[in-house]
């Protein structure tokens, strides 16, 4: 039921070295499944008038060393993130540089989105998006019973459009992700 999302779900497939993999925002309904396509996708539920929003990014067929180390990059910058938050001390805008500082030492920090403008999520409860949204300029802390989306992107430019979203409950000693799809799942369809 239509009623029981938080908003339209949405999903990208971004096929290699195709029109599709030149622009980020180019989206044909018609575009077939084909080998050597990254799919990216992006759903919210509402249960008792809370929402919810998760995604994930998957390959079809067998990525490049290349793709499967972004990916790979991407998760382990979400993953460092959240295990270095520390309740009533981490800021707000010093999760972006989080995910990024571990993006970089993988060596993938190039094709990272938004590094400039360093927008990484948004609180989420009531409504999907709520304030404070996960950018630069808040520089409140993070508070116990906070819960917000992390959602890095990256480009690879002629390749595939990668994206990992999780929600992330501050709790009073530690963040912890309460999406708990497979991080390891990445490559479908070999």
């Amino acid at each position: 039921d239509m009623d029981d999302l938080a908003f339209p779900p949405t999903i990208g497939l971004k096929t290699k070295d195709t029109i599709t993999s030149k622009t980020v925002e180019y989206y044909d309904r018609d575009w077939l499944l084909q080998d050597k396509t990254g799919i990216a996708f992006d759903i919210g539920y509402n249960n008792k008038g809370y929402n919810s929003d998760w995604g994930r990014s998957l390959y079809w067929g067998k990525p490049s060393d290349y793709v499967a180390g972004a990916y790979k990059a991407l998760m382990a910058g979400q993953v460092y993130m959240c295990e270095h938050i520390i309740p009533n001390k981490t800021l707000v805008n010093e999760l972006y540089p989080m995910v990024a500082s571990e993006v970089s030492r993988q060596g993938y920090f190039g094709v990272l989105r938004f590094t400039k403008e360093q927008m990484l999520g948004h609180q989420i409860g009531i409504d999907c998006h709520e304030f404070p949204m996960v950018y630069p300029d808040y520089n409140e802390t993070v508070k116990p019973g906070m819960v917000f989306c992390s959602e890095p992107k990256m480009w690879l430019q002629d390749e595939c459009y990668l994206r990992v979203e999780d929600m992330i409950l501050i709790q009073e000693d530690k963040a912890v992700f309460l999406s708990n799809f497979d991080r390891e799942m990445f490559a479908i369809g070999e």
